[in-house]
């Protein structure tokens, strides 16, 4: 079994501003925790991320595809994506009004597969993959740049929203961006996986309880409990974690296969077995 590559989505929750007194609001953004073993990432560690348009264009990202609107049809998901100036392996997914509706990780396909010889990973030819990626509906393919690319998306708020938004950039700072983590889970938005917003509520549809590691939260993982059964080659591809009170904070995607870009983690066997 080749290496894994993670991604760790931080989507800080505070109490809602909206009145409901149900939901929280996401106030901010940030991927990618420190990894001890990769020091020369270090810039990469805890990035914050632009939740609208004009934080984005500040920070020199661009749109990607740049002539596709926000519900193209020839899209597989739904949002104006926009890259990031250095390892675009990242994306953000802003809706109709320019606020971040969405996150994309991007792998690149020929890495996890075939292996990569870059310092960081050291697994050409020496790993088997057998991981059934073709099988996991919540990863899409699609070619980016001439390169092959698996793409896993989750939006912030329901994708039926995102390009009939009414929201005000001007108050994202005070009233945040988003109420939980709906993950597509097939080819098309109409297909979620949506988050619990609490840890009970997870555990009771199959988000087994797992470890709290520092700096995460404590993690949930569906259906973990069968992949001994499966030999890790079926895993669902994401994780969710929640904080001493039991509420959703975050979450991530992992694949097997290894990715040299800084933003993705590769942490040591002994962790994930």
């Amino acid at each position: 079994m080749a290496r894994i590559t993670l991604l760790t989505i931080l989507a800080a929750l505070a109490a809602s501003t909206s009145g409901s007194g149900e939901k929280g609001v996401f106030e901010t953004l940030a991927v990618t925790l420190p990894d001890p073993t990769r020091p020369l990432t270090a810039r990469y560690w805890f990035n914050t991320l632009p939740t609208t348009l004009k934080e984005a264009e500040n920070q020199n990202w661009s749109k990607s595809p740049k002539d596709l609107s926000c519900a193209d049809p020839t899209k597989f998901y739904v949002g104006n994506r926009f890259v990031p100036p250095n390892e675009p392996s990242i994306a953000i997914l802003l809706d109709s009004q320019g606020i971040v509706a969405g996150f994309q990780a991007i792998y690149d396909v020929e890495n996890l597969v075939s292996g990569s010889a870059h310092r960081d990973c050291k697994t050409l030819n020496k790993y088997v993959n057998d991981y059934k990626f073709q099988d996991q509906p919540m990863i899409n393919s699609e070619v980016i740049d001439g390169m092959k690319k698996y793409v896993l998306t989750v939006y912030f708020y329901d994708p039926k929203e995102i390009c009939t938004s009414t929201h005000d950039p001007e108050s994202v700072k005070d009233s945040g961006f988003g109420t939980g983590l709906y993950f597509q889970n097939g080819p098309t938005p109409d297909t979620l996986l949506v988050a619990p917003p609490t840890r009970p509520e997870a555990a009771a549809q199959n988000w087994d309880n797992n470890k709290c590691l520092p700096l995460n939260g404590y993690h949930n993982f569906l259906h973990s409990s069968q992949w001994d059964s499966q030999n890790c080659t079926e895993n669902i591809p994401n994780w969710l974690f929640y904080d001493e009170n039991n509420k959703l904070t975050g979450g991530g995607f992992s694949v097997p296969g290894c990715d040299p870009s800084p933003r993705f983690q590769h942490p040591p066997g002994a962790i994930v077995k």
